[in-house]
Formats: structure tokens, C-alpha cells, sequence
């Protein structure tokens, strides 16, 4: 998934770690939302963010 850059505004560093899931688009409200119905597979094997990002 791309984050705009935006989002990030003010944002010096964050954690993140990487997934994959199923996912569907509940359009029934408003605004669509995109909702996790299923989690694969977890990178670090435990969401624990383990991987950085810092601008410079």
C-alpha cells in the first residue's frame, strides 16, 4: 500500500512491518471503507513493527 506523502507531513520516522490479507471495500456507509476480513502471513511473525524509516 502507498502512503501519500501528506499523510507524512511532519512525520520524522515511523515503524512499520509488511502483511498479507484479505481485504474488501464496505461501501454500505458514506464513505467506502476498505476492511481486513483475513490476515495471512505477519513478517516479523508478531506485528511487533520491527522495520524503521527516518528522513534525513
Amino acid at each position: 500500500m502507498l502512503v501519500p506523502a501528506w499523510h507524512l507531513r511532519g512525520v520524522r520516522s515511523f515503524s512499520f512491518d509488511a502483511l498479507t490479507a484479505f481485504m474488501r471495500v464496505d461501501a454500505s456507509n458514506e464513505a467506502p471503507t476498505l476492511r481486513v476480513v483475513e490476515v495471512f502471513d505477519i513478517l516479523s511473525g508478531d506485528l511487533s513493527l520491527p522495520e524503521s524509516v527516518e528522513r534525513p
